[in-house]
């Protein structure tokens, strides 16, 4: 087992670029990911609509994520098994439509040590055939218990989290959950075998003496589940 002790040192690496992608937005790319998410909005499945289809804003994790990779660095597995991510934020400057052409390319931007770890910004462009910039993307991951190869470097700033134009409004859109579990899951089954009978001593839930009272819904789970968009 390795202990953060043992981590080897995280390199800066900013201002490194990753290998730019380039996506075609066809009608069967748009509609494919819209039913796939299950967001059924005319503009993303009416391919006779005047003006064409509009692709859905969540396409832009997916271009994003094919185009992380830099060329020429490979951290060693440690660092990679410590990885979470952090945060991030998305700004349009316009709708990506049918017959786009959007390329994708990111640059390391920032690099501090912090209380946790290493934390590592990056910044994703999104750009039409015309050079023409369709979207901003600022992301971030901690490397827990890694130090830093160096002294911390920012090239930019992460920007200010998006606020409500009026404090006063309604959320468009609004979906409250439970992150509590339930009960104890049985381990993962290969996809072979069918799940194990509702009799199954495995599935049987604890005596009373055992059983933890269910955890009351958290107000941070709420925040993370709202979303407050300007028309």
């Amino acid at each position: 087992m390795t202990t953060a002790t043992d981590l080897p040192p995280m390199p800066a690496g900013v201002g490194k670029m990753t290998i730019a992608k380039s996506f075609e937005l066809d009608a069967r790319a748009i509609t494919a990911f819209a039913a796939g998410v299950d967001d059924f909005n005319p503009v993303y499945l009416d391919d006779a609509r005047e003006g064409g289809l509009i692709a859905h804003p969540g396409m832009v994790f997916s271009w994003q994520w094919n185009s992380r990779h830099v060329p020429d660095e490979t951290l060693p597995l440690e660092l990679v098994r410590r990885s979470v991510h952090a945060w991030i934020d998305v700004r349009f400057d316009r709708h990506p439509r049918e017959g786009d052409i959007i390329t994708c390319q990111g640059k390391q931007v920032a690099v501090r040590q912090v209380r946790s770890g290493v934390l590592s910004s990056q910044r994703f462009t999104f750009r039409d055939s015309s050079g023409a910039e369709i979207a901003v993307m600022d992301t971030g991951g901690v490397t827990r218990g890694a130090a830093l190869d160096g002294e911390d470097q920012i090239l930019v700033e992460p920007p200010d989290l998006p606020q409500r134009s009026d404090p006063a409004a309604e959320p468009v859109w609004y979906f409250t959950f439970n992150a509590a579990p339930t009960h104890r899951s049985p381990s993962v089954l290969p996809l072979n075998r069918p799940p194990p009978p509702q009799s199954d001593p495995r599935r049987t839930p604890p005596p009373p003496s055992r059983q933890k009272p269910a955890r009351p819904e958290s107000r941070l789970t709420r925040c993370a589940a709202r979303c407050s968009l300007t028309q």
